[in-house]
């Protein structure tokens, strides 16, 4: 067995696979990777805020969560956690309901919302951006649990996509 013979048996063994090829000859062909385009979306969809406060119902502790409601009673429910606003009238055989909370923060100044909604064909992409203030900015002392609830047009699973920013003030 001639030495580069060995060497392409012995490529699978050390992990380079794909790094050569093996063209007409005995001679070695460059192989290019191979690289997905990003996927494009279907289409933008438009959405609606439904509820979005600084401050939940009781000001009891929350955490960061992406929580889709796929019913009247889960909206409700969900809603009832946060706030005694009357829930909106959705049609929940072609909408879900987005609930985004940042959690608590140690003081104002921080923000929740949702930015862009993509549909593909599997999924329909929801960027969240969650704002925090910069170092300069000026603040309440108070204990702060932003949140909003969306209305997407959709049946789709839902992926969130987050993004973060700091104000500069």
């Amino acid at each position: 067995m001639s030495l580069f013979r060995r060497y392409l048996f012995l490529l699978p063994m050390i992990g380079l696979q794909g790094a050569c090829a093996v063209g007409g000859g005995n001679s070695p062909v460059d192989v290019e990777p191979v690289v997905a385009p990003p996927a494009t979306p279907m289409a933008v969809l438009g959405f609606g805020i439904l509820h979005k406060a600084d401050y939940n119902l009781d000001d009891s502790v929350t955490v960061k969560s992406f929580k889709t409601l796929r019913s009247e009673l889960e909206y409700q429910t969900e809603l009832g956690r946060y706030s005694i606003e009357v829930p909106a009238g959705v049609d929940f055989s072609a909408n879900v309901v987005l609930a985004s909370t940042m959690g608590s923060q140690l003081s104002g100044g921080f923000i929740i919302g949702v930015q862009r909604v993509a549909e593909f064909a599997d999924n329909v992409e929801v960027t969240v951006e969650l704002v925090s203030p910069g170092a300069n900015c000026v603040t309440t002392p108070a204990i702060s649990n932003p949140w909003e609830f969306v209305e997407i047009p959709t049946v789709k699973p839902l992926k969130i996509i987050e993004t973060a920013r700091t104000l500069e003030c």
